[in-house]
């Protein structure tokens, strides 16, 4: 697919983006740059919103993941909120970033490391004379709020995307816990020399590119580094001309800012030499020349982003978060990204850090990008979980229906006329249906800070007993000489909409746990909360 930053195709996503999370109950506002932020209310005010946030504009010609799979995580975490009635203790909502024609350029406006004015007068690839400016106005999306975080603050940042690369389809994982994002710096190089002229005194200046972009490769990989040429411009640009001029870009990039500028300072020594009728010996080093040919080259920093790391804390709450998801230490890997992200700038002024997915053959930038839905699944529910564990902004908190509802769990219908108790995390956000008001304040209050369970509905019961025993050994002081927090009755079958108990299993959960994970407190201990499981049509429902 394409749909390029603020073409007519871009509009339409972000007319998409802005109308669907009106819907969801959330305030808009579109800055000077374009970047649309979504915002939900929660209970307080009284801290700035917690944000997910992508892009969803593409590459040319490219696949229908990269930056996209970000931000409709994040609508689909505003879908949950709603359709759930959870009330987050504070605001938190979705970011769809800028771009034009430079990547992150929105960001880093927001983050008061570019200035608006430059951003503004950007002109569009291929030397049209569409400028950013002028391209926000056509589409409508100019907002007039400033782009500044102080306009629109963030409490924290976190971005779901994909690898990008192929190291987690293959080693079989996950999740990438991102740690930061390699150091790189964009260059535009002219090479000048003489096309239409006897053949004596000509100078290709193509011939001198191509030899300067395979010796940039070869000085990158010496380095441990990075440089790839994408785009590449000739003039006059005819069959039977030798080009005059050249321009092509330099993308130099890896894991140290000092690695970037070593490849940069030998890279502009040795095309000065090559430049000059040098050569390339069989390792690679260039051999100067005497020839004084009339070629030039010269360089043109275009942009550059030092090497980020996360905050520390965000990296712990994701890793944490791909524990608590996948339950096996060995899905999840720590990675550092090596394509630049808006969560770079993002850094400078907010807790951030990033979630990667796999991506089929490392493939991205493609029409063959591809990640498979129950791997984006992953990553949402990974993603949310994360931003929840980090700030306790998406805290859900005891909520008393004042009208009857209807509750749909799978095919289970649950009547009117309950409190609901809401889960703490926004991963799953499957109600709880609680017969009793005390009881259900009293397990919130014994689980802490508002909090409810980890999990309430699996496709199995020994699924969610399990899911139940983790929730417990997390939040009830497992191993502790401690109250029993949860008794739990697996009901094995139910008939008929209230459920008629054909087997009955007993289990404790919390307190002084034994090898088997049940708690070594007695079955007629008084101090211990009872949950029942019933099943209805093949799913779990836990109901107190």
């Amino acid at each position: 697919m394409s749909r390029l930053a603020l073409s007519d195709t871009d509009k339409q996503a972000r007319d998409w983006f802005v109308d669907t999370t009106k819907a969801l109950g959330c305030d808009v506002v579109v800055d000077e740059m374009g970047n649309t932020f979504a915002t939900r209310p929660g209970r307080r005010s009284d801290a700035a919103p917690i944000y997910a946030g992508s892009h969803l504009d593409t590459q040319p010609a490219a696949g229908r993941y990269d930056g996209i799979l970000g931000v409709l995580a994040g609508v689909e975490m505003l879908k949950m909120l709603r359709d759930h009635h959870v009330e987050t203790e504070y605001p938190i909502g979705v970011v769809n970033w800028t771009k034009f024609p430079i990547s992150m350029v929105s960001s880093g406006v927001w983050a008061e490391d570019i200035t608006v004015e430059k951003a503004h007068g950007l002109q569009e690839v291929g030397g049209g004379a569409a400028t950013m400016v002028s391209e926000l106005k056509r589409i409508g999306y100019l907002g007039n709020v400033p782009a500044s975080y102080r306009s629109t603050p963030m409490t924290a940042h976190f971005e779901l995307h994909i690898e990008q690369g192929p190291i987690l389809e293959a080693e079989q994982q996950k999740i990438g816990v991102v740690q930061g994002v390699q150091a790189y710096k964009w260059f535009s190089i002219e090479v000048v020399g003489r096309g239409t002229t006897p053949f004596s005194a000509r100078a290709d200046a193509l011939l001198l590119a191509a030899k300067l972009i395979a010796h940039s490769n070869r000085v990158a990989s010496k380095h441990a580094a990075l440089a790839s040429t994408g785009i590449l411009t000739l003039s006059p640009g005819s069959v039977n001309t030798v080009p005059g001029q050249v321009r092509f870009s330099l993308d130099v990039r890896a894991a140290r800012d000092e690695i970037v500028e070593a490849v940069e300072a030998e890279l502009k020594h040795d095309f000065a030499v090559l430049a000059n009728g040098g050569s390339v010996d069989a390792e690679g080093s260039p051999q100067g020349s005497q020839q004084q040919l009339p070629l030039s080259v010269t360089w043109m920093t275009d942009f550059e982003s030092p090497a980020v790391l996360f905050h520390q804390d965000c990296i712990d709450s994701v890793r944490a978060a791909a524990k608590s998801v996948l339950g096996d230490d060995r899905l999840y890997r720590d990675m550092t990204s090596g394509a630049g992200h808006d969560s770079v700038y993002t850094s400078k002024r907010c807790p951030t850090s990033m979630i990667f997915v796999p991506s089929r053959n490392g493939i991205s930038h493609h029409p063959e990008e591809w990640t498979s839905p129950e791997d984006c699944a992953l990553g949402a529910e990974h993603h949310n979980e994360a931003a929840e564990h980090v700030l306790k902004a998406s805290r859900a908190v005891l909520k008393i229906l004042d009208e009857p509802l209807v509750l749909l769990i799978g095919r289970v219908q649950v009547l009117k006329g309950h409190v609901c108790l809401l889960i703490d995390r926004v991963l799953s956000l499957v109600p709880v249906v609680v017969s009793n008001i005390r009881v259900a304040k009293a397990l919130a209050s014994k689980v802490g800070c508002g909090h409810g369970l980890s999990c309430m509905v699996a496709s199995e019961n020994s699924l969610l007993l399990k899911l139940l025993r983790i929730h417990v050994s997390l939040h009830g002081g497992s191993g502790k000489k401690a109250d029993c927090i949860l008794g739990v009755g697996l009901l094995h079958s139910c008939k008929g909409e209230g459920g008629t108990i054909c087997t009955r299993e007993s289990h404790l959960l919390g307190g002084a746990l034994d090898e088997a994970g049940d708690s070594g407190v007695g079955s007629g201990d008084q101090r211990c909360t009872e949950v029942g499981i019933c099943v209805i049509e093949g799913t779990s429902v836990l109901v107190l």
